[in-house]
């Protein structure tokens, strides 16, 4: 009798999964999951952020640039503090945050 007991649970206890199994089966939806959010979500942005910053690194004097406010101007300088001095109308020199750079405009 006992060893008919042995043996069942022992038959049982074969046909259960191991403990690392389960726990890799339970955290594979997560591993997916952050697998989406990063090529979907988190790369894209960091690329586009790299093109903006390269894109700053080469704005020079004369190039003509839309801010973030909507105003088209010219570049008159290129300050080492993070600023541009930007020419948005005849004799109208304002400063602007490189952050404030939206795009470069090609003619």
């Amino acid at each position: 009798m006992i060893s008919n007991l042995y043996a069942a649970e022992a038959a049982t206890a074969a046909a259960e999964p191991s403990r690392a199994y389960v726990i890799m089966m339970n955290l594979f939806p997560f591993v997916l999951i952050f697998l989406i959010f990063y090529f979907l979500l988190i790369r894209p942005q960091k690329k586009k952020q790299q093109n903006h910053k390269n894109m700053i690194d080469a704005i020079k004097q004369g190039d003509k640039v839309l801010l973030n406010a909507g105003f088209k101007g010219t570049v008159r300088n290129v300050k080492d503090n993070g600023y541009f001095v930007v020419e948005i109308a005849h004799g109208v020199d304002v400063e602007v945050l490189k952050s404030a750079i939206v795009n470069v405009i090609k003619d």
